[in-house]
């Protein structure tokens, strides 16, 4: 069941990032979240540490969210979308570098080449990356030069 399962992911990626990551988040910010999930939340912050619980904004209304923005992120930071002047939504260069990276994971995760390195008919800049550092951790081996073509 939907519910269920989205529940059970939630608690478990709570109890991790606490787990993990304790304090590392200003403030987190639940946007535009359908009406299903005032349901799941209330199931679920129970278990949420305090102070994780604190940090956590549940946002809807375009004025709601530009404001709730405006207190932890400038303008010109915030994307178009929720009324800010910043990038619209995916096109900064980090989202842009994690998009690439996730669809590297996943196509290599089941062993294929992405669209992209079918292109280029050569290793990914993350295929390269990695593979350079491991050159650069044996001792003599030369990482002056792509470790390896396709």
């Amino acid at each position: 069941d939907f519910v269920g399962d989205v529940v059970k992911f939630v608690k478990e990626a709570a109890s991790f990032t606490s787990k993990h990551y304790p304090e590392r988040s200003g403030g987190i910010f639940i946007i535009n979240a359908p009406v299903f999930f005032d349901i799941i939340w209330k199931v679920i912050k129970p278990i949420v540490d305090p102070s994780t619980l604190e940090k956590v904004k549940v946002l809807r209304k375009q004025e709601k969210i530009l404001a709730a923005l405006q207190e932890r992120i400038p303008m010109n930071q915030i994307p178009p979308e929720y009324g800010g002047r910043g990038l619209p939504l995916g096109n900064s260069e980090e989202e842009r570098y994690l998009a690439n990276l996730m669809e590297h994971n996943t196509f290599h995760h089941h062993g294929h080449m992405s669209p992209a390195e079918q292109q280029r008919n050569d290793a990914c800049e993350f295929c390269y990356q990695a593979a350079l550092a491991a050159a650069n951790s044996q001792k003599g081996a030369p990482a002056t030069s792509r470790p390896y073509q396709k």
